[in-house]
């Protein structure tokens, strides 16, 4: 996840009073029985990423681009985190006796999808929950939120073994069938990279793409859990096929382009295989 950093850890900053803050990568692992494990894994994956977060912006986004173009992802904040802890502030979740309590807050645009800002955790615990209303309807964003405060109360008792989540927050996994796969760390929708593809053939040949004229296949890897190649009879090249699927990516968030690309000269009749036709070209799209 992401995580808003003060970057006040070098000396020559440390008396420096301004907005200087910088996105730090935390890797947070979350295998093992208990949440306190977890946290103590957040804890110390959090100060390294900390110590460690300050870098040039512009270096940055060529980096995100070079990475967005060999994943195949659109590079989105999923997850961010900002620690903001100080007294004083106005409540948004609060607990009285055994009972958690939310307001909303008036709209405001962020770039991010998911934002937990900690105001106080001394003595109160008050916290702004920020959800794109595109990923977390109204309804499921507050069972988040209140479901984030009974988890943190309740682990101020007692180790909380993960088992339990579920019951004591009310937050559930999400169910995905079989067009879900899980493809290079992420879970990708398989109907949702057709539309991609399709989407982008009709871009780049100026007609809509028939259903029967293109595929992705998601073939079993060792490395990456699967990998997805797009088989298409429209007249196209690999490059200009993948180029438009990057550059309709923005908004997809369950999409991931193709690793490898197939052009043949027609599309397969009914009961034969995109793999057994002649190729006209391919290209990989990493």
């Amino acid at each position: 996840m992401l995580s808003i950093a003060a970057n006040r850890f070098r000396p020559e900053l440390r008396e420096y009073v301004g907005p200087l803050a910088q996105d730090a990568l935390i890797p947070v692992e979350v295998g093992g029985d208990g949440f306190d494990a977890v946290l103590r894994g957040a804890r110390s994956a959090t100060m390294a990423a900390y110590q460690n977060s300050r870098f040039d912006s512009a270096a940055l986004i060529r980096i995100m681009e070079d990475v967005q173009r060999e994943r195949g992802l659109f590079f989105a904040r999923d997850i961010v985190f900002n620690d903001m802890s100080a007294p004083g502030r106005g409540t948004r979740v609060s607990r009285t006796g055994e009972d958690v309590h939310s307001v909303w807050l008036p709209p405001a645009t962020l770039p991010t999808r998911t934002s937990l800002w900690v105001h106080r955790l001394h003595g109160e615990f008050d916290v702004t929950l920020w959800a794109d209303p595109r990923c977390l309807p109204r309804d499921d964003t507050t069972a988040i939120g209140e479901g984030i405060a009974r988890l943190l109360i309740e682990a101020g008792d007692r180790d909380v073994p993960l088992t339990e989540l579920t019951a004591l927050t009310g937050v559930a996994p999400v169910p995905r069938d079989d067009g879900w796969l899980l493809v290079d760390g992420c879970w990708v929708h398989l109907p949702e990279v057709e539309r991609l593809t399709a989407d982008a053939l009709a871009r780049v040949t100026g007609e809509a793409a028939l259903a029967a004229g293109t595929a992705v296949i998601a073939e079993a890897d060792e490395r990456l859990g699967h990998r997805l190649v797009c088989f298409t009879s429209a007249g196209t090249t690999p490059e200009a096929l993948h180029s438009a699927c990057l550059s309709l990516l923005f908004g997809r968030m369950s999409a991931m382009a193709p690793h490898h690309y197939v052009v043949c000269a027609t599309a397969p009749p009914p009961g034969a295989s995109w793999r057994d036709l002649p190729r006209v070209a391919e290209g990989s799209g990493r």
